[in-house]
């Protein structure tokens, strides 16, 4: 679609070239094959100009991109506006919160809410339940789940129901997800009527989720307590 859209701004800048050539030169014209002659000149000449298409692609796609340096002071307001406003469960462990630590993650973009909450083609869903955990350096992490692992001898690890051959022993973890700021489109620290706590508006564009990525970490606290994907057991 890009390529099309491409195409057709140059397409469009080539032919207002040989009207504004024509009417300039009408010499052209006389020219035995003289039109087709200048529209091959004006073409090459905008392909040129925008670095050939993939120039003119690139151009497209950072048209109303927000700048780095944006980008960054918008995330780093993000931050200090989720500690101030959620300091109440950030600013304590989970056992010692006075406040429950549930929360709502939506699509900021779905259409589902709150009538339905039918799985996407990655069989994830538009709006679920998690409890906010901590703050990491690029964004949120939340508590989605808790499954259980089995542990082998090399520090390698799989979920029990996938367990082939022997394991040290089985432990249950909890599922933790890293939202980055930049995917956290803005929150509703009431919520509403249907579900009356914080509501985070992200955009779910990892796999059907709005985690940039995942880790298991052990519910008993045992070492080595976290277990990343990396180090799963293929």
């Amino acid at each position: 679609m890009k390529t099309i859209k491409v195409l057709l701004i140059v397409s469009g800048i080539t032919i207002i070239l040989v009207v504004v050539s024509i009417k300039s030169f009408p010499e052209w014209l006389a020219i035995p094959g003289g039109l087709l002659m200048l529209s091959g000149i004006a073409f090459n000449w905008v392909l040129d100009a925008g670095g050939k298409v993939k120039g003119w692609t690139e151009l497209l796609e950072k048209k109303g991109a927000v700048s780095r340096e944006d980008e960054l002071q918008r995330n780093l307001n993000l931050k200090r506006r989720i500690e101030n406003d959620f300091s109440d469960w950030l600013n304590y462990f989970p056992e010692n919160r006075k406040r429950n630590s549930k929360m709502l993650l939506r699509a900021f973009d779905g259409k589902q809410y709150p009538n339905s909450n039918n799985p996407d083609k990655f069989g994830e869903y538009s709006w679920f339940a998690a409890e906010i955990k901590s703050i990491y350096h690029d964004g949120i992490e939340f508590i989605y789940g808790i499954d259980e692992l089995v542990i082998y001898n090399d520090n390698k690890w799989d979920f029990s129901k996938n367990a082939k051959g022997q394991y040290l022993e089985k432990i249950n973890a909890y599922r933790v997800g890293q939202i980055n700021f930049s995917d956290i489109v803005d929150y509703d620290l009431k919520g509403d009527d249907r579900h009356n706590f914080p509501h985070f508006f992200c955009k779910f564009r990892h796999k059907g989720l709005p985690f940039e990525a995942t880790y298991y970490e052990c519910v008993d606290e045992k070492p080595p307590y976290y277990y990343e994907f990396k180090d799963k057991k293929s």
